[in-house]
């Protein structure tokens, strides 16, 4: 039995107990921001699972309310496991009234590239040891490294005419070739590799708004009016088909786009950082300002000890060069036919894309691109391995009836795309 004096003392901390409701704790849970994302019309939290993401968290860095479906399609050999792990996550169906960020207005049918993905995930299995770098890729690519830093070295010590040309094309063969593969997974089998080697594409590019652009908006709806490599005439310009808006000044089109080409690293490039900050996610807040302190680090140093004409030099060489190797692949008038049809996703994929042949010695200079239908297919893939499925494609198009743009040349799907300028001039 307890005295009395026992009893007065807890009286005041019953009271305080009584008197003052305590605030409950909230979890640190509840402060996490929740992360949804759109797949098959239904949205997903995918919150407490992008750590637990096999292929990185960093994937996830820019597709909060982006419909996911092309990029499950494109990067899982199979979808079996990805739709296993999303049944398991909270989910809600989508409603009329939401928005969606980058999403295409067409309803992408994905029957046709299921059929031909399974046909090349079997050749894959069979007769790859590995659909990322293999080690001959890893060493053409080191020593390609080497001359990089070599000719990066010449030009912070003392910049001539010929470092900076030959820096800005090097730089662009490197860079795309490395930072590009590897921003799509499809370098290594372990992400942080991946995710390394696409932050080289410092101090030219940002790798999180490549993500945006390229990844995203680009390989999810490519020549559509949401892929904005292609919906040029939005920023007046220019216009990549005839179906686009004409203004007056288009009619010097294919004469004013080789010097605009110069600057397409600028507006690509430092523009692009400052302005989109805030725009998207914290991560590529972070990326942009890292851009920044390195273009400024890098560039602003010899602009500033031997002048600007050196670091625009090699500025107007990489733009250059950059759309030399990469509109010829998706700016030609096959590849931008409004009898396309856009609602089935490998239809548009292959006839939105154009490939052509070069010596294998060479393929490096075009970063693997001589590929782009097989490149637009299977991203996942390396495009050391696209030359052996294209012949699984070829023959899937001929069974299918689906038009397979191929040029015997490099020089003649270029005189294509400047045909296509000259055309898209004219009202």
């Amino acid at each position: 039995m307890r005295s009395g004096a026992s009893l007065l003392q807890s009286m005041p901390e019953i009271k305080k107990t009584q008197g003052h409701k305590t605030k409950p704790k909230q979890s640190k849970r509840t402060d996490v921001r929740r992360m949804k994302v759109l797949y098959k019309q239904r949205k997903y939290d995918v919150s407490n699972f992008i750590r637990r993401h096999p292929g990185g968290a960093h994937v996830f860095r820019n597709l909060e309310g982006q419909d996911v479906t092309p990029f499950v399609h494109l990067y899982h050999p199979c979808l079996q496991k990805p739709e296993e792990v999303l049944k398991t996550l909270p989910s809600e169906p989508m409603r009329c009234t939401d928005h969606v960020s980058y999403s295409s207005s067409y309803p992408y049918d994905y029957t046709l590239y299921l059929e031909l993905k399974e046909r090349v995930r079997s050749f894959v299995d069979a007769h790859l040891s590995t659909s990322k770098w293999t080690w001959r890729n890893w060493f053409r690519h080191a020593w390609m490294g080497v001359v990089y830093c070599w000719l990066a070295f010449l030009y912070l010590t003392g910049p001539t005419f010929c470092v900076c040309v030959f820096l800005g094309v090097w730089s662009c063969c490197f860079l795309s070739s490395v930072c590009h593969e590897a921003l799509h997974n499809s370098v290594s089998r372990t992400p942080l590799v991946n995710q390394c080697l696409g932050y080289g594409m410092l101090p030219f590019l940002s790798p999180s708004l490549w993500d945006v652009d390229h990844n995203i908006l680009h390989h999810g709806h490519v020549n559509t009016d949401t892929d904005n490599d292609f919906a040029l005439f939005r920023s007046g310009m220019g216009r990549n088909s005839r179906s686009h808006p004409y203004r007056p000044w288009y009619r010097f089109l294919y004469l004013y786009m080789w010097p605009l080409a110069c600057l397409v690293m600028m507006k690509k490039g430092i523009y692009k950082s400052v302005r989109c900050m805030g725009h998207y996610s914290k991560h590529a807040d972070a990326d942009s300002i890292a851009h920044c302190i390195t273009f400024v680090a890098f560039f602003g140093y010899v602009g500033i000890v031997h002048g600007c004409f050196y670091p625009l030099l090699v500025l107007a060489s990489f733009g250059l060069y950059f759309v030399c190797i990469t509109q010829v692949n998706h700016i030609t008038a096959n590849n931008t036919r409004t009898d396309i049809d856009k609602q089935d996703f490998c239809i548009n994929q292959i006839e939105s894309s154009t490939n052509y042949r070069v010596s294998a010695l060479s393929s490096f200079l075009f970063f693997g691109l001589n590929y782009q239908i097989e490149h637009h297919l299977f991203p996942g893939i390396s495009t050391e391995h696209h030359g052996r499925i294209a012949e699984i494609v070829q023959a899937f198009c001929a069974e299918k009836n689906i038009r397979y743009n191929l040029k015997a040349s490099y020089p003649a799907a270029f005189r294509d795309y400047f045909l296509h300028l000259v055309d898209c001039s004219k009202p």
